[in-house]
């Protein structure tokens, strides 16, 4: 189930990042959602692999690691597709 949570949040971040984009190609749209969800579920899984528990920081941790993963494979997209 919280696979299904991670998607969610790649979709809606790669969404954020696709209507905050300058230029608007059909191509760069369909990879920004990818990407979003990509980083989204490579985030989330790293998470549960290191068994990372803090008790007071869990709920931000659950939230916050697929939002970042997210973000950071877009920024890093974003950064490579401009030197093309």
């Amino acid at each position: 189930m919280e696979i299904l949570a991670w998607i969610f949040v790649g979709i809606i971040v790669g969404i954020i990042a696709k209507l905050s984009s300058e230029h608007s190609a059909e191509e760069d749209d369909n990879f920004t959602i990818l990407f979003g969800i990509v980083g989204a579920v490579v985030a989330g899984v790293l998470l549960n692999i290191t068994n990372i528990y803090f008790e007071n920081l869990w709920s931000f941790l659950t939230i916050g690691a697929p939002i970042s993963g997210a973000v950071l494979v877009l920024l890093l997209y974003r950064g490579f597709d401009r030197h093309r």
